[in-house]
């Protein structure tokens, strides 16, 4: 019951950050048009769901950067270099969460930093039914 509770508080707090942003948008950019950017090396699929969310299975070749650490390191000095080490500047970032709200608040972090980061509405389960491939972590040692 605790976990619904924390979760529907998740839920309810990325509507109001959601709303906060009104001129976010997600991208128009179709599921075919991901793969190609994808395929082509001109972007990368980003994951921004929490830790207990991943542990149960991701997009293989995604990079798991949660929203919580996006959101925490932007006020963080030095935040953006580190960012910048694991996530490449001059590509697309395609954002993803379980249903896009997430992921819009997300990108628009992200815009701020100087990213084009996009924001998928399709969440992971949407990705995985349109063929995108799934993996889970490795167990923690």
């Amino acid at each position: 019951m605790f976990q619904f509770a924390r979760m529907s508080l998740l839920a309810l707090a990325v509507a109001l950050l959601a709303g906060q942003s009104a001129q976010a948008q997600h991208t128009a950019d179709s599921i075919d048009q991901v793969e190609k950017n994808l395929t082509a090396h001109k972007a990368v699929l980003l994951d921004v769901r929490e830790e207990g969310e991943t542990d149960k299975g991701y997009i293989d070749g995604a990079l798991l950067v949660p929203l919580s650490m996006l959101q925490e390191g932007k006020q963080t000095d030095g935040f953006a270099q580190v960012l910048a080490q694991r996530l490449p500047k001059k590509t697309i970032v395609y954002c993803y969460c379980v249903s896009g709200g997430r992921a819009l608040v997300a990108s628009e972090i992200l815009k701020g930093l100087g990213y084009d980061a996009r924001a998928l509405k399709p969440g992971y389960q949407d990705l995985s039914q349109a063929g995108f491939v799934t993996a889970k972590p490795k167990p923690k040692q």
